[in-house]
């Protein structure tokens, strides 16, 4: 899909039937979107739906110079406001997104939910030159792995920021909630930061609320 830089305006997306809920229920390994905007979009993924974003529920081939503002909402898993979720496909290279952006609020209310993100909530594929402002939070205090880019991590990010406030349960960061291994991937950040404001109630850190890899040249600043 080409863009070709124009916005598409006032989305508005209210699904409980089925997992991947966005613009783009699920990009295949061999799909591209590039040079687009989403503009006040609403995207409600309810009951317990799975990969829920403004972009895309789940990415698993390219996303580039791509930008998403609104609110997105759900009580499942993997939300984010560009993708739910950013993942490889088996045999196929990893899932990209480049020079892309969120602006605005990812909420999420499930009692063991888990990975919400700024810009997606789980991510095992590669995220570069990205950044998310504005609200991340869980209405549950059970909550799991939110953080202001990327909930939950076990892909690489570079050249990232969030800048947004983070409120969850369990496992919060500035930057993402948790950065670690997992099927065979390692999270790996490099080159990044986060400004905003962290509350949760166990395992909280002003750029991760777990690490058991690698963070390079990663800084928090309240400014």
């Amino acid at each position: 899909f080409e863009g070709l830089g124009n916005t598409i305006s006032n989305l508005t997306i209210h699904d409980s039937s089925g997992d991947n809920v966005g613009l783009f229920g699920q990009i295949a390994p061999s799909g591209v979107i590039e040079n687009v905007g989403l503009a006040g979009v609403n995207v409600v993924g309810s009951d317990a739906l799975s990969n829920v974003g403004g972009l895309a529920g789940l990415n698993q081939g390219t996303i580039s110079s791509a930008s998403v503002t609104g609110t997105i909402t759900g009580n499942g898993t993997d939300m984010g406001g560009l993708v739910g979720m950013n993942d490889q496909a088996p045999g196929y290279g990893p899932a990209m997104i480049i020079n892309a952006s969120f602006a605005g609020s990812v909420t999420g209310g499930s009692s063991y939910g888990t990975s919400i993100g700024g810009l997606a909530g789980m991510n095992q594929g590669a995220i570069s030159s990205a950044y998310a402002t504005g609200i991340v939070s869980a209405s549950n205090s059970s909550s799991r792995y939110a953080g202001g880019l990327v909930g939950f991590n076990n892909g690489t990010i570079t050249n990232a920021y969030a800048s947004g406030a983070v409120t969850s349960g369990d496992f919060v960061g500035g930057l993402v909630g948790s950065n670690r291994s997992l099927n065979s991937h390692t999270g790996q950040i490099t080159n990044a930061y986060a400004t905003g404001a962290v509350t949760g109630s166990t395992n909280v850190g002003q750029i991760a609320g777990q690490n058991t890899t690698t963070i390079t040249n990663a800084y928090f600043d309240t400014d």
